[in-house]
């Protein structure tokens, strides 16, 4: 999934210090300096990657989260959120066996799609529209809830291609999930469409460890201890003072 090249919605984030080297005010270089040539065959170093560390981040354990999912609402209720800084997933692609295609997942880009044909345009649009209500259409897929998303899918009049964009890059599911969670897992994905970008996807900008550390530092400002690999066993409970 490629990211925007915007600026990131942030959830009360605070700002990155500047790069290291910059000042404030600096002139900065003309625009006629040639670009630096970069040699493909060459072998970096770990001093060429720790002069460089500023320019790159590795997340070991990348995830991804929905803008309207569980854990963002929960960083948002609590504060924790003005500790975490995001970037949006600009767009969803899928591998449709010769070529990789963005998967049509709005209005906008299902009309704008040049790989879908009108036809089935149209019938993608039916099967959005009645995902994000379905919860009260419960007469027209309950008969098929205890048997594969692909059958319901079928019964839709959803072709191959169509079929393929939604298992995968919309409910993203198997083939034989059933129809109950497939269409839970589609509702989920558009209810989080537009919040943050046009997808219902962000990230964490530094990396999936930034979540417990931002959770750390607003457990600080409470005197707590924050303690890494160590879950709670008991919690104790004073009736008398409510603590």
């Amino acid at each position: 999934a490629g990211t925007s090249q915007t600026d990131p919605p942030t959830v009360g984030a605070p700002q990155s210090d500047p790069p290291s080297g910059s000042t404030e005010g600096s002139t900065p270089p003309p625009g006629n300096q040639p670009a630096e040539q970069t040699d493909p065959d060459r072998h970096y170093t770990m001093t060429d990657i720790r002069s460089q560390w500023r320019k790159f981040n590795i997340d070991i354990s990348p995830k991804v989260l929905t803008a309207r999912g569980p854990m963002v609402e929960l960083l948002i209720s609590s504060n924790v959120s003005r500790y975490c800084e995001f970037k949006p997933v600009s767009r969803i692609l899928c591998y449709t066996g010769d070529s990789i295609q963005q998967v049509p997942c709005s209005r906008a880009d299902v009309f704008n799609s040049k790989v879908v044909s009108v036809m089935d345009k149209r019938h993608l649009m039916r099967f959005l529209t009645f995902c994000g209500e379905y919860d009260d259409l419960r007469d027209e897929w309950e008969s098929y809830s205890a048997r594969p998303f692909t059958e319901f899918l079928k019964h839709r009049s959803l072709n191959d291609s169509l079929r393929h964009y939604i298992i995968y890059g919309i409910a993203m599911v198997t083939p034989d999930t059933l129809t109950a969670q497939g269409l839970e897992a589609c509702h989920v994905f558009l209810k989080s469409l537009g919040r943050y970008g046009a997808t219902p996807f962000i990230w964490p900008l530094y990396g999936s460890g930034e979540l417990p550390q931002c959770f750390c530092r607003m457990c600080a400002v409470f005197a707590g201890i924050y303690c890494l690999r160590r879950h709670p066993t008991h919690i104790l409970v004073d009736t008398t003072l409510n603590k």
